[in-house]
């Protein structure tokens, strides 16, 4: 490969380095996104939700809409949890977003009503807008994953100890 180091290992080729090159030919280090804008550009990405970085984005939207919201369970049992914004973006406004959680798909809850949502990737950001008030459209559902990916870029210090 051009500009890499080829080593041969048994039957087996290793690169061993690779540079991109300039047009004025001097080689430079790939460059690498860190872990947190790997989990940024995770939760931009329509679509995207089935890993750890998926569930970042629940406290993102929350830090970027400084709204609480609290997650039910089908377990009677089980206390829900109140997300609330960290502190670095001020206190939380508005009533809590309501939001029923089964371990792999999010629902709105609208005056204690399960409100069901498309399984499509995007089930967080259009249970959500429902919370909210609002249709679950492409448009709205891009805007709240570039608004929790901006925030996750924008507080990366506060982000890096979830991420490995």
């Amino acid at each position: 490969p051009e500009g890499g180091i080829i080593e041969r290992i048994g039957r087996r080729y290793l690169i061993k380095a690779r540079h991109n090159r300039p047009s004025n030919g001097i080689a430079h280090p790939r460059q690498h996104p860190s872990p947190v804008e790997r989990v940024a550009a995770f939760v931009e990405k329509r679509g995207n939700w089935n890993s750890g970085a998926g569930d970042l984005a629940v406290q993102a939207v929350v830090n970027s809409l400084r709204r609480e919201i609290e997650i039910f369970y089908p377990d009677p049992n089980r206390i829900p949890t109140r997300l609330i914004p960290m502190p670095s973006r001020g206190g939380a406004m508005g009533d809590p977003i309501q939001l029923y959680y089964t371990g792999n798909h999010y629902d709105a809850l609208i005056e204690g009503k399960r409100i069901p949502v498309a399984p499509d990737g995007d089930c967080l950001f259009r249970a959500v807008l429902r919370g909210l008030g609002r249709e679950d459209t492409h448009q709205d559902i891009q805007y709240l994953r570039k608004i929790a990916a901006q925030d996750i870029r924008s507080h990366a210090d506060e982000f890096r100890a979830f991420v490995t």
